[in-house]
Parts: structure tokens; sequence; C-alpha cells
């Protein structure tokens, strides 16, 4: 399953869920199956508003770290100075860094918390709730120069 999806594309399905319910819903009789379509419409105009406010959009920083590697590899294409050979070795490096799953330099490794979520600089141990079940070994992102 892809990682990205068409934000339009989820919400006009979401759309036509809420409209098939609606119908099911006047169709039955009974109080209670009404409550109960009712409970799965707002469920779902709850799950549409979240969408629409941008709540589960992804952070644009992998695309924009694989538009600079783009740039660079045609900037090392146009390099004149470059021998075919040298430059070929050059573009085959910068494109494998960018597809890896790790930031080439300067990023900070920062384990995950299973327990509460946080963010820990820790292997052994949270240091918010002092859990061990540590998700080990991703990178954090490279901040921009104004972190705090």
């Amino acid at each position: 399953m892809s990682e990205y999806l068409s934000k339009k594309a989820l919400l006009e399905h979401i759309r036509r869920e809420i409209g098939i319910i609606e119908r099911q819903q006047d169709a039955v009789m009974t109080r209670h199956m009404k409550e109960f379509y009712g409970g799965a419409i707002r469920a779902l105009q709850n799950l549409e508003h979240a969408i629409q406010s941008g709540a589960f959009d992804a952070d644009d920083s992998e695309v924009q770290r694989l538009r600079a590697a783009l740039h660079k590899i045609t900037q090392i294409y146009d390099d004149p100075n470059l021998h075919d050979l040298t430059a070929c070795h050059e573009m085959n490096r910068v494109a494998k860094e960018a597809l890896s799953t790790t930031e080439p330099t300067g990023a900070e490794r920062v384990s995950l918390c299973m327990e509460c979520d946080s963010e820990t600089h820790q292997t052994e141990h949270c240091h918010v709730c002092g859990s061990k079940h540590i998700i080990p070994g991703i990178n954090a992102p490279e901040g921009d120069g104004n972190d705090a």
C-alpha cells in the first residue's frame, strides 16, 4: 500500500459512504437502528472534517529532500568538467542516498517509546515514562537552523 493517497478521492469516497448510510437510515424503522446509523454518519463526518482540517497531512520534508536530490543529479549531469564515468558514479551515489531510509549526514538518531509515543534519544529506556519498550534507530529530520 502506498503511503501517499489522493485527499480529494478519499473525501469523495467518505461522502458517498455517508450518502449510502443516510439512505439506509431512512429505510429502517426502529429507533435503535436509526441511532446506530446516525452514529456511523457522525463518525464519517468527523473523519471528513479531520481530513479537511489537515490533521492527517504528511510532512512534505521527504518531497523536498527528494527534490533536492534530483536537482543535485541534474547539476552533476550538466557539469562539463566531470568525466562521464565519474558523473555516473556520483549521480548513482546521490540517488541511492536519497532513496535510503537514513539521512546521509548530520541526522540525529531518535528512538520512539511504544508506551507513551514520546521521542527519546535514549536506547535503553524512555526518559518520559521509563518504559523499556523502545523502537530504536530512526533518523530525525534535520532542522532548519531555527530549532530551539
